[in-house]
């Protein structure tokens, strides 16, 4: 497909290129050169439905990530995360979901890299300029036979040009799903030096009692026990 010039304010290698330093920038949060270091990261997400009939949802988000452990609040839920537990907490449903975490999530997060490296093989670039605010914005889109798979269809990533880390991120999901589009905006991301207390504690006990009963401000809460190892 034959796009204007004026989608381009660089040739498709160099943007092709500042593409994959901006991946590498995502990369390095599990590098080893942050090892003991706690990533946080915070931002605001709309999710836009496919029915115009319901609303649109937001939430502001801050997430704390260690090696082993992994806190996330928002405005209407939380995600207390480490090697073996998960807990999803909704305080307005007065809900715990108690899962397993996946193998997966602890020994390939190294393959973020060659998982980033080929899904840039498969995408067409759609456009890479330089917004009326200096920033750099690239649209990025899948081709069809992978819509399925994936289950998005374009993304639009807009960022610093010097440090490469991005201001906004905007999702299209394909059609069929009740999930039209996501857009993200990153307020702050930074490495700290000092592991907060809240990633301290493992998973467990914080929501559990020494009694491996549920702790005072979870008490009536209803408990969904959804893991496969019986781990306590």
């Amino acid at each position: 497909m034959l796009l204007p010039l004026a989608a381009f304010s660089q040739t498709q290698d160099e943007c092709r290129l500042e593409i994959e330093n901006l991946y590498r920038q995502v990369d390095q949060l599990n590098s080893p050169d942050q090892s003991g270091k706690v990533f946080y990261l915070h931002y605001s997400v709309s999710a836009i439905p496919s029915d115009p009939k319901h609303q649109v949802t937001s939430d502001e988000v801050e997430l704390w990530q260690s090696e082993s452990s992994r806190y996330l609040k928002g405005k209407h839920f939380s995600l207390i995360q480490d090697e073996i537990h998960s807990f999803f907490i909704l305080p307005g449903k007065e809900t715990i979901f108690w899962s397993d975490v996946p193998e997966q999530v602890n020994k390939n997060e190294n393959t973020a890299e060659q998982w980033h490296s080929a899904l840039l093989r498969e995408t067409e670039i759609l456009s890479c300029e330089t917004t009326p605010s200096g920033q750099r914005k690239v649209v990025l889109e899948l081709p069809e036979k992978l819509h399925q798979m994936a289950n998005l269809r374009t993304w639009e990533i807009t960022y610093e040009p010097g440090s490469g880390r991005p201001s906004k991120i905007v999702i299209q999901y394909r059609e069929g799903l009740a999930l039209a589009k996501q857009e993200i905006y990153i307020h702050d991301w930074k490495f700290l030096k000092d592991e907060p207390l809240l990633l301290s504690q493992n998973a467990y006990k914080q929501v559990f009692s020494n009694k491996d009963q549920l702790k005072t401000n979870y008490q009536g809460y209803r408990l969904i026990d959804d893991r496969i190892i019986s781990t306590p």
